[in-house]
C-alpha cells in the first residue's frame, strides 16, 4: 500500500485531505510540524510527502531540503501553498520538490498529480534494454563544430550556472539545454543565465540555424531536436517521455544523428532517467559522455542511473565540468 505523510499545521486542512486520500485507498499519517515530520522520516519510509509550505518553527521549503539531504531513499515531495506567484512556485521547485498544488486545490487535481508522480517512480524502477542499432550518421557533412546536449532537473539551474560561466565565449561548440522544469520556470532561468555568463544564451525557436558559441535552451512543453541538412532546430510538441516535455532523449538522438563523434552529452542533477537511451545513441554514434559525480549533485538519481547503465561514460564533479568540456572540445 502507498503510504503518504501529510505535513499541515491547520488540522482541518489535514484531516479533509486524509479522509480523500483514504477513500483512494491510500496510507495515510498526519503530522501538525515539519520538525515533527522530519523525525517520523527519520524512522519510518513514506512513499509521498504532501506539505504545506507556511508553517511556525520550520517551514515547507526548509522541510523539502532537509528531506532531500538526509533521507534516502527519498519519498516524492508534493508542496501545497496559497502563494501563486511564478517566484513563488520557482523557490518550491529550487528548494528540491517534485511539484506543487495551488490551494484550494480540487480533489481530483491531487489524486492526478500523485497518481503521475507515482507512475514515473514505477518507470524508472523498471529494467531498461538498450537497443543497439546504430545512429544514421552523415560524415560527410558533420558540422565543424562540437553539439554539446546537456539535460538537468532538480539543481539544475545552479548547476547550469557553474558550468557555463566558465565556458570562454568563442569555443567551437553549440550548446543545447534541457531543464525539467514547467515553461514559466524555463524562460525565467534563460534571463537569469544570461546575466551570468558571456555566451549568449538563446531561447530555441523552430527552425533557428544553429552556429557555435551560443547556448539554446528547449522551450517548456516542447521537445527540442537538431536537424541537417540545413543545420537548424525543430521544436516538436510531441507526448512527453520519461515523463517530461522537454525531454533530452529526442535530443540526444537527434544530436548523435547529426553530430556523430562531434557529440558530447553532459548529465547533470536530477531525478529519473531521462537522457538515458539518448546516451547510448550518442556513445554508439562515436560521440563523448560526461556525468555529473553524484556526490556533488543535488539530486543523484539522474546521474546515477547513466553510471548504473554501465554506459562509457566519464565521472567528473560540478566544479571540473567546464573545464572538460573545455579540454573535450579542444
Amino acid at each position: 500500500m502507498i503510504k503518504v505523510l501529510i505535513v499541515e499545521d491547520d488540522i482541518i486542512s489535514a484531516k479533509i485531505l486524509a479522509i480523500m486520500l483514504k477513500k483512494q485507498n491510500y496510507h495515510v499519517s498526519t503530522s501538525q510540524s515539519a520538525k515533527e515530520a522530519l523525525k517520523l522520516l527519520q524512522t519510518t519510509s513514506f512513499d509521498i510527502v504532501l506539505t504545506d509550505w507556511m508553517m511556525p518553527e520550520m517551514d515547507g521549503m526548509e522541510l523539502v531540503r532537509q528531506v532531500r539531504a538526509t533521507i534516502s531513499p527519498c519519498p516524492i515531495i508534493i508542496m501545497s501553498t496559497a502563494i501563486t506567484s511564478v517566484h513563488a512556485k520557482s523557490h518550491v521547485l529550487k528548494a528540491g520538490a517534485d511539484d506543487y498544488l495551488t490551494k484550494p486545490y480540487k480533489n481530483e487535481e491531487v489524486i492526478k498529480c500523485i497518481e503521475t508522480h507515482l507512475q514515473r517512480r514505477q518507470a524508472e524502477n523498471k529494467p531498461v534494454t538498450l537497443t543497439q542499432t546504430m545512429p544514421k550518421v552523415m560524415k560527410q557533412i558533420l558540422p565543424p563544430f562540437f553539439g554539446v546536449p546537456l539535460v538537468a532537473g532538480s539543481g539544475g539551474l545552479a548547476a547550469y550556472v557553474e558550468i557555463f560561466r566558465n565556458i570562454p565565449n568563442n569555443i567551437k561548440a553549440a550548446f543545447f539545454v534541457v531543464l525539467h522544469a514547467p515553461a514559466f520556470i524555463i524562460q525565467t532561468f534563460a534571463e537569469n543565465l544570461q546575466k551570468e555568463v558571456s555566451l549568449p544564451v538563446v531561447m530555441a525557436q523552430n527552425l533557428m540555424e544553429i552556429t557555435p558559441s551560443k547556448i539554446y535552451i528547449a522551450p517548456g512543453d516542447y521537445h527540442l531536436f537538431v536537424q541537417n541538412p540545413p543545420l537548424q532546430l525543430k521544436l516538436v510538441d510531441s507526448p512527453p517521455e520519461n515523463f517530461v516535455r522537454p525531454s533530452a532523449d529526442p535530443l540526444f538522438r537527434s544530436i548523435a544523428e547529426v553530430f556523430g563523434p562531434n557529440a558530447l552529452a553532459i548529465i547533470l542533477t536530477g531525478l529519473g532517467r531521462d537522457g538515458l537511451s539518448g546516451t547510448n545513441k550518442i556513445l554508439q554514434a562515436g560521440g563523448t559522455v560526461l556525468v555529473q559525480d553524484p556526490k556533488t549533485a543535488f539530486s543523484s538519481l539522474l546521474p546515477q542511473n547513466i553510471i548504473k547503465a554501465d554506459l562509457m561514460a566519464e565521472v567528473v564533479p560540478l566544479e571540473q565540468l567546464a573545464n572538460e568540456i573545455i579540454k573535450n572540445v579542444r
